[in-house]
């Protein structure tokens, strides 16, 4: 086996067995969740087998309800679950494969589009293919941590034929995987508690992973960020602003001074305030 696969068996094997905070639930997709715990001494056939259903057959689906996103004025909404058939990526990893749907992880699809254009192999190592319809998904909690889930081939749809939430270029059930099965391993994932989410930290919804920041870039590649503050306050002059609004941004030359001061910041890694 390769790291990754060592990496990903010992993890799933160990939830099962030793244990798991996310065991204390069974979701399955549906609109609310039961009560299911770690193993126990008198544990039943039943309880063995829904504990690798949800880790080993990714069985255990997020709820079927988002809350929306009113920044793209996308409404709450709920759905069924439908199976998406081909490829996990078909022509490797676009920032263009990316398509968000009804649910507020654009955070999420950011920073999936950001590595898809700056090193796609962050996107392709994140994915165990399983070869029956289930992927291993790798995130990283806060600690820099792995966390592992597992995911099946069926995500959320409202008429089977197309996405209802992140999805590939086409919106179709058919097609290339990665992206929607990305959102649905990180909804799953928040479970773990993984990404401190306050109260909602314990949930397998898309709802609770809806709205947040650029800890995303962290949680899907392992890497530890930075924040570069920029704040233009252009004022003067009478030339044509951005987009051809007079004064808008202020004079085109002062314009022309900030845009060149923050991409040198960004180049330079630099954590200023600029003003």
């Amino acid at each position: 086996l390769s790291a990754t696969d060592t990496a990903y068996q010992s993890y799933i094997f160990d939830a099962v067995v030793n244990g798991h905070s996310a065991n204390q639930w069974w979701t399955g997709g549906e609109s609310s969740r039961i009560n299911l715990g770690n193993l126990s001494e008198g544990s039943t056939e039943a309880h063995l087998n829904s504990l690798v259903d949800k880790w080993y057959g990714g069985l255990d689906r997020p709820t079927n309800f988002v809350q929306g996103d009113s920044a793209a004025d996308a409404s709450a909404m709920t759905f069924d679950y439908y199976e998406m058939v081909g490829d996990l990526f078909v022509d490797g990893v676009d920032f263009d494969d990316v398509r968000q749907g009804q649910a507020g992880t654009c955070y999420v699809l950011a920073a999936a589009c950001s590595y898809a254009d700056a090193d796609s192999s962050i996107i392709t190592e994140m994915f165990k293919d399983n070869g029956d319809g289930t992927y291993g998904v790798r995130f990283y909690d806060n600690s820099l941590s792995e966390v592992w889930v597992t995911v099946d081939s069926y995500v959320p749809s409202t008429n089977g034929y197309s996405t209802a939430l992140a999805g590939n270029a086409s919106w179709g059930l058919t097609g290339e995987k990665w992206v929607a099965l990305l959102e649905k391993g990180y909804a799953q994932a928040n479970e773990t508690g993984a990404f401190s989410r306050g109260s909602d930290s314990s949930k397998n919804n898309y709802a609770a992973v809806e709205g947040g920041w650029m800890d995303a870039l962290t949680h899907l590649s392992g890497n530890t960020t930075t924040t570069l503050s920029l704040n233009y306050t252009g004022t003067g002059g009478s030339g044509t602003g951005l987009n051809g609004w007079t004064n808008a941004w202020g004079s085109q030359t002062s314009w022309n001074v900030f845009e060149t001061q923050a991409i040198a910041a960004l180049n330079n890694n630099n954590t200023q305030k600029i003003v």
